[in-house]
Order: structure tokens, then C-alpha cells, then sequence
């Protein structure tokens, strides 16, 4: 199991918390994941709205599971299969539905 050292939530992320919380608490919608071979500075990864460099889909499951610290685990299974050449797996995007803007990449 990878942990992603400099995981965060995107600004777009942190606006659509909000936004669901503000029109009624309204659930987050998480909808699909993708690697990215591409990387930047971690300092900088708050501000990303795409996957740098995509490479694959990835199988996001609906199990996510919050940890007694106030942490979630959220399972994503990556598949070999259909892909065609070797790559560096340097970002995991998660995506997630906003109701005004569509999908954007929330971690």
C-alpha cells in the first residue's frame, strides 16, 4: 500500500468542501482517479486543477473508510493491464463532482 508523502487537498478541494457544507451539507461525490507521471514542487500542488502528464484510470472503490485520527482511507486499485509502456508513477489525482463547476480535481 502507497502513502503519498505530499498528499493535499487541491484550492478547488477546499472550495467545494465548503460549498457543500454551506447549501445543506450536501455529500461529496468522489468519482474517479488517475495517475500522472508528471511532478512540481509540493508546495505547489494545492494549486493544481488537472493531473500533470496522465498516464492511466484508475479503479477508485466506494469504500472509504474514516480513521479514528480524523484521516481517510480512501482505496484505489491500480491495474497493470492496457498499459503499454513503463512509466513513473509521480501523482495520484482524485477527482470529485462539483454541482457548479463539473469534475475538478479535489486531491
Amino acid at each position: 500500500m502507497a502513502v503519498w508523502k505530499h498528499a493535499c487537498k487541491t484550492r478547488l478541494g477546499m472550495d467545494l468542501d465548503l460549498k457543500l457544507l454551506s447549501r445543506g451539507n450536501i455529500p461529496l461525490s468522489l468519482i474517479r482517479a488517475v495517475s500522472g507521471s508528471g511532478s512540481t514542487n509540493p508546495t505547489q500542488l494545492v494549486f493544481l486543477t488537472e493531473v500533470m502528464e496522465p498516464m492511466q484510470e484508475l479503479w477508485l472503490q466506494d469504500s472509504v473508510e474514516r480513521l479514528d485520527d480524523g484521516r481517510v482511507r480512501i482505496p484505489i486499485i491500480l491495474k497493470n493491464k492496457g498499459v503499454e509502456e513503463r512509466y513513473g508513477m509521480c501523482q495520484l489525482g482524485i477527482y470529485a463532482e462539483d454541482p457548479d463547476l463539473g469534475e475538478i480535481l479535489y486531491i
